[in-house]
C-alpha cells in the first residue's frame, strides 16, 4: 500500500478529496493531511509519503515551492498538483519538477482515480528497478549465488509466499512476487498452486542481455492466464510481443480484431484496446495491464464488456448529440461530468469519448475556456459588476472567478476592464 500526504488550505476540499473514492481499493492510504505549505512539509518528512496532492495556492508556502523545497532535500515522491484555475506556465513548472498529474478543481472522481492508477503504475516500476538495482548491481548477489545461470519465476496472484525453500523471494507489485532459483521453481504445470500464474525463464548473464528485461519478459508471462484460463504456467520466450492496434478502425472493429487474435495475444494488446474502447487521450494511462487481471477473470470477459459498453454507447448516442453544445448551453450552470452524463443520458465515459472527438479536450478545460471566453465578452460590454459577470459565468464565488480569470489571461478581471478603458 502506497502512502499519500493530502494538502490544501480549504478544509472542505481535503474532507472531500477523502471522501471521493477508495483510496485503499485504488492501492493508496492517506497518511497526513495538511492545511497549508509550511505544514504539509513538516508532514512530508515524518512520513516519507509516496505520492504528494497539493494546492499551488496555499498560506505559509505554496505547491512549487514545497516541491522543490522536498526534492533539494532528497524527496523522492511523486508530485502532482491540484489547483484552482488553469495556467500553462504552471503546468509547465509542474512538468519540469517532475510532477505526474495537474488536476484542475472541482477535482473529478474520474480524473483523481486515473490519477491514482497512472502514479500507482510508476510506483510500482520504481520499486521494480529498486529491487532490480539491489539484485544486479548493488550486492552483486546474482552473480555470487548464480554464477552460471539462474531461473526467473514471476508469480502472480494468490494469498502468500509459495513455500520454495531454495529460492530468493521479493515482492514486484501487489500482485506480483519474484523469485530466484537453480533450478526451475515448477517443473510441470500441475505443480503450480491453484488460483496463480507462473511466467519462468532460465537466464544466462553471458548471452540473454538485462536482467530486468528478463523479469519484466517473466512477469508479462505471469499475465498470460488472464489470455488462456486453461494455463497456469508460461514461458517467458513464448509470449508473443505486443502489437498495436489496427489505425484508424472503430472500436468495435478493434474488439473484434483481438477476439480474433485470441489466444496469441499479448495482455499488453489487450490493455491498449481497453484505453481506446474507454477513450483515454494519448498518452493517458490510468491503469496498468496488471490492472485488468484485477477487475476482470479473464479476457473473454474483458471482451464480453467492451462489446456491451459499446453497444449501450452506440444507442445511448446519437450522432445529432454534441457535449460540446450541452456545454455551451450550460455552462453557466453548476455543472459536473456526472451532471451531464446525467442530462444526456449517456455513460460518463461516452461523455469523455464524444468530448474528446469533438474537440480534443477534456471536461475541465473546457468547460473553463467556456466560461472564461463568456466573462471576456461581459466584461468588454462592461454593462455589468464584476460579481455579476462571475455569477452570469457559471462561478458561484467571485473570488474564486478573479483568480481564475488572473491565471487564465494574466490580468484581474478590474485591470481587464481598465485597459478596455485606457
Amino acid at each position: 500500500m502506497y502512502k499519500v500526504l493530502l494538502a490544501d488550505d480549504e478544509l472542505w476540499i481535503l474532507a472531500g478529496l477523502q471522501a471521493m473514492i477508495d483510496w485503499e481499493g485504488e492501492g493508496f492510504t492517506i497518511c497526513a493531511t495538511a492545511e497549508n505549505g509550511i505544514l504539509a512539509e513538516e508532514k512530508a518528512r515524518q512520513c516519507n509519503p509516496d505520492l504528494i496532492l497539493a494546492d499551488i495556492r496555499m498560506p505559509g508556502r505554496d505547491g512549487l515551492t514545497l516541491f522543490r523545497r522536498l526534492r533539494e532535500a532528497g524527496c523522492t515522491a511523486l508530485y502532482a498538483v491540484i489547483s484552482g484555475y488553469a495556467e500553462f506556465s504552471y503546468a509547465q513548472e509542474c512538468i519540469r519538477l517532475g510532477a505526474c498529474g495537474y488536476l484542475l478543481k472541482p477535482v473529478e472522481e474520474e480524473e483523481l482515480i486515473a490519477l491514482l492508477r497512472s502514479a500507482r503504475e510508476t510506483l510500482d516500476r520504481r520499486y521494480e528497478r529498486q529491487i532490480m538495482d539491489e539484485l544486479e548491481e548493488e550486492t552483486g548477489l546474482i552473480g555470487r549465488l548464480f554464477p552460471d545461470s539462474c531461473w526467473i519465476t514471476v508469480v502472480y496472484g494468490g494469498d502468500g509466499e509459495i513455500a520454495a525453500p531454495d529460492a530468493m523471494c521479493c515482492r514486484l507489485s501487489r500482485s506480483s512476487r519474484l523469485y530466484l532459483s537453480a533450478g526451475p521453481l515448477f517443473s510441470c504445470e500441475g505443480d503450480v498452486p491453484a488460483g496463480v500464474c507462473a511466467g519462468a525463464g532460465r537466464y544466462r548473464p553471458d548471452c540473454d542481455g538485462p536482467f530486468a528485461a528478463r523479469v519484466a519478459a517473466c512477469r508479462e508471462a505471469s499475465w498470460q492466464g488472464f489470455i488462456q484460463p486453461g494455463k497456469r504456467l508460461f514461458d517467458s520466450r513464448e509470449i508473443p510481443p505486443a502489437a498495436s492496434l489496427p489505425a484508424s478502425a472503430a472500436p468495435q472493429a478493434l474488439v473484434q480484431y483481438c477476439r480474433a487474435k485470441l489466444p496469441q495475444l499479448p495482455v499488453k494488446t489487450l490493455y491498449l484496446l481497453y484505453l481506446t474502447v474507454q477513450g483515454y487521450p494519448e498518452g493517458i494511462q490510468p491503469e496498468t495491464p496488471e490492472w485488468l487481471l484485477e477487475h476482470y477473470d479473464n479476457a473473454e470477459q474483458l471482451l464480453e464488456k467492451l462489446e456491451a459498453e459499446l453497444a449501450a454507447c452506440d444507442e445511448e448516442i446519437d450522432d445529432s448529440v454534441s457535449v460540446v453544445a450541452y456545454l455551451k448551453e450550460h455552462f453557466q450552470e453548476d455543472l459536473s461530468l456526472d451532471a451531464v452524463s446525467h442530462a444526456l443520458s449517456m455513460s460518463i465515459s461516452s461523455v469523455r469519448r464524444v468530448l474528446m472527438r469533438e474537440s480534443g479536450d477534456t471536461f475541465q478545460h473546457c468547460l473553463i475556456a467556456l466560461r472564461m471566453e463568456h466573462a471576456q465578452d461581459l466584461l468588454k460590454k462592461g454593462a455589468q459588476s464584476i460579481n455579476e459577470v462571475a455569477y452570469s459565468s457559471g462561478f458561484r464565488d467571485a473570488l474564486y472567478f478573479r483568480r481564475v480569470f488572473k491565471k487564465w489571461y494574466g490580468l484581474t478581471p478590474s485591470d481587464f476592464r481598465s485597459g478596455l478603458e485606457d
